[in-house]
């Protein structure tokens, strides 16, 4: 008993430590950098409970014996009756008592406190690695963006990422009705469906379990069938719900609107004589426009669809061109000082636009390094809003990130330079290498890396945009080079949806293309996104070169298309 209280007190007073208002928030979810570093700390708090728990079980046998000797000394087993002041006057139990009080109570003190210090004083060491609900909230909408890009089963995520279940199930069933109302509230009706469904099986036929009723879950399948037409199965449902619980006003209210429905759809679908060709025509969706200034026009339905159907590794429902196989061709490239003794291997890998691979970049060490300097400096990153022109945390792109520079070390030089060689780019006015550690299912959506706004035709009126076109004083970004430095176990390939392009590429390999025509206005075909991660991490390396410098080095052509 004395055990479990101490450790009742131990895990309280952790929750103390752990809670969020006591927690420097560094989303954790964010990089798996921070991941690593979390599981490091598990394991050695793990290690301490168990050395706690060794040290609490000798300590018990301690208690008990100092017990007895309390219980000898004040003969209390024996003579309950002696009253407090009789026993108090007698000078040799007076002076065993003081000896207990001033030396075996004060160890027995000292004891429990230095316990206490194997679990609390290393809480109090990683106080900042902590994660807080943010982050748990977080991780479980990052197994439901996995969910719904990959089409993967629930009981597959359950179980673990595995198809085969194991006898229980590792995202338990709140977890899992969890990420199903979450849905609900995003209004993903058939996202909300098939996790309630994998809630349901986990139920495994009772009607409590773990703080989720079954009548919870009904609730919200009948009301997602009904809303995605399946009124028949809604009224099943409602039927279920109303046995466990038969004085529910709104299942009562669900159930006499839902049958009625049900009756005057069966009622329509018998009055109506099918003609032959009634067949509805599969709507042609429109190619994506190469020339566009407004973003706001782009047909996002079909980017999201094309997005998804890449990352899973499926074609995507329009092109808008034709791609030329003749043209994608792989040469060594030497035509810089820095590339004559060891040439660059050049793979164009797609036509248009024009997309570069330069396999083995860079070497291990050169991206050990890289990882080695940008980890303490990685904090999350953000995006540019185009409506309100602020920078701001963004749930499409979970990554961290940092800026490293020539003068951080010399794996940074040597990478830039050679960036500026293979590229033929000037890297005087380029930005900073960003290096970017994605967190859990990490992913960025389909983005532009250029200014949407155009210098010359300086539309904006607003006080931000205006900023932002001062801003850009070495231009917009011509082109961009990104350094892969892991193999994704799986997932996390870059897709561009608009041309079908989607690339996996290997540990220091370069993926490269230009961002603007040759005009100088913006190639929207370089759309692109990077797909949610599955399971391992990834380090990439953005290097974005800017206009200011490439006059000489890449001119403007005679067709504004070029």
């Amino acid at each position: 008993m004395a055990f479990s209280r101490a450790l009742y007190c131990i895990l309280f007073i952790g929750m103390i430590y752990l809670s969020p208002n006591g927690v420097i928030c560094r989303d954790i979810f964010t990089a798996y950098n921070h991941m690593a570093k979390l599981a490091s700390v598990e394991l050695e708090l793990h290690q301490a409970l168990q050395d706690y728990i060794s040290a609490e079980e000798t300590k018990l046998l301690e208690l008990r014996e100092f017990y007895k000797l309390i219980a000898r000394a004040r003969q209390l087993q024996s003579d309950a009756t002696t009253s407090l002041t009789d026993y108090a006057a007698n000078p040799i139990r007076a002076y065993l008592m003081l000896k207990r009080f001033v030396w075996q109570w004060r160890q027995i003190k000292e004891k429990m406190e230095g316990q206490q210090e194997l679990i609390l004083g290393r809480l109090r060491n990683y106080k900042e690695l902590m994660p807080s609900e943010v982050d748990l909230d977080g991780a479980l909408k990052a197994i439901a963006r996995i969910q719904e890009t990959y089409h993967l089963p629930p009981s597959y995520i359950t179980a673990g990422l595995r198809e085969m279940p194991m006898e229980e199930s590792q995202l338990g069933i709140q977890d899992t009705y969890t990420i199903g109302r979450d849905s609900y509230h995003q209004e993903k009706y058939y996202n909300t469906k098939i996790w309630m469904e994998e809630a349901f099986r986990q139920m495994n036929g009772s009607s409590y379990k773990d703080g989720v009723k079954l009548s919870d879950i009904l609730d919200h399948l009948s009301w997602v069938e009904f809303k995605l037409g399946n009124v028949q199965q809604a009224v099943n449902y409602t039927v279920e719900w109303l046995r466990l619980e038969p004085d529910h006003i709104r299942a009562r209210t669900n159930l006499i609107y839902m049958t009625r429905e049900n009756e005057r759809l069966l009622g329509d679908s018998s009055s109506k004589v099918e003609k032959p060709d009634a067949a509805k025509k599969e709507k042609k969706l429109k190619p994506h426009q190469r020339k566009r200034y407004d973003y706001k026009n782009f047909d996002w339905p079909t980017e999201k669809k094309n997005y998804r159907r890449l990352c899973r590794d499926e074609e995507i429902l329009t092109y808008e061109e034709k791609q030329d196989d003749n043209k994608l061709k792989c040469s060594y490239f030497n035509k810089d000082p820095l590339l004559r003794i060891k040439p660059a291997r050049m793979e164009r890998v797609w036509e248009k636009p024009p997309i570069y691979i330069f396999r083995d970049f860079a070497s291990k060490k050169e991206i050990e390094d890289l990882k080695a300097i940008s980890g303490p400096q990685l904090s999350r990153a953000t995006v540019h809003n185009p409506t309100t022109g602020k920078i701001e945390f963004a749930n499409y792109r979970i990554s961290e990130f940092s800026w490293l520079y020539d003068t951080d070390g010399e794996a940074v030089a040597k990478v830039n330079a050679r960036l500026g060689a293979v590229t033929q780019l000037d890297v005087s006015t380029a930005e900073g290498l960003q290096v970017q550690n994605y967190g859990m299912a990490g992913q960025y959506d389909p983005h532009f890396d250029f200014s949407r706004i155009k210098l010359e035709k300086a539309r904006a009126v607003k006080e931000h945009e205006l900023k932002l076109i001062k801003g850009l004083g070495d231009g917009n970004r011509i082109a961009t080079a990104l350094l892969y430095m892991n193999k994704v176990e799986a997932g996390g390939a870059t897709v561009f949806p608009y041309v079908g392009a989607r690339l996996t590429p290997s540990e220091g390999d370069v993926v490269f293309w230009h961002n603007l025509m040759r005009s100088g206005d913006g190639d929207f075909r370089t759309r692109h996104a990077g797909c949610p991660i599955i399971s391992g991490t990834k380090w990439v390396a953005n290097k974005w070169f800017h206009e200011a410098g490439q006059e000489f080095k890449r001119p403007c052509g005679l067709s504004p298309y070029e």
